[in-house]
């Protein structure tokens, strides 16, 4: 989840869901290392429109796979606040992220913003290259460096050997990765959140 306007910042975490709606993240984790947790019930109509019971802020819009939820919501008064769920059934083997060339866009906020969209190409054993980079704010810099993909747990949790602060969540299908991640340095932080589809 990316937050902006009363506290630049991203939120990652796990959870679950029941045939109800009701969701249950019980284990949330800020960038700073804060930690919480949140429920709540998702109501989805028959056009896949997702709004959340006692939130009149929230709507968003459920994927036909029913396995990607995006969410917008807040006020002035508490931030505003970009939500992506993915719901995942299957069970992931740890190991490299698969080969592959995918596509990333990303959004930052905080001591600059702006966005980014660029080309990442995964070689077997998950060694990943940046190509086509092209932002809108040029202290946004690609990697000079080769990093490397991991998919850490069964439930399909990434993370990137080399960028420590990148937490990130492959779809079912592996076609879709969300993470978020921080660039810079205190007080100077930029909160990044990327989406990755192949």
């Amino acid at each position: 989840m990316l937050r902006v306007g009363k506290d630049d910042s991203w939120e990652h975490g796990e959870g679950n869901t029941d045939g109800s709606g009701s969701f249950n993240l019980s284990w949330l984790e800020g960038f700073d290392g804060s930690s919480g947790s949140t429920t709540g019930t998702i109501a989805v109509n028959t056009s896949g429109i997702v709004t959340i019971i006692g939130d009149s802020t929230a709507q968003g819009f459920m994927s036909s796979d029913k396995k990607t939820v995006v969410l917008t919501m807040g006020d002035a008064s508490h931030g505003y606040h970009l939500m992506i769920m993915q719901i995942t059934a299957t069970e992931f083997t740890a190991g490299a992220l698969p080969a592959g060339t995918a596509y990333a866009h990303m959004l930052g906020i905080g001591a600059t913003t702006g966005w980014i969209h660029e080309t990442t190409t995964v070689a077997p054993g998950g060694g990943m290259t940046f190509s086509d980079w092209v932002t809108n704010n040029p202290m946004f810099t690609a990697p000079s460096t080769t990093y490397t993909g991991n998919i850490t747990t069964t439930s399909g949790t990434l993370t990137i050997t080399g960028n420590p602060t990148f937490h990130g969540q492959i779809s079912h299908d592996q076609k879709i990765i969300v993470g978020t991640q921080t660039q810079g340095s205190n007080p100077n932080y930029v909160y990044l959140l990327n989406v990755v589809t192949k």
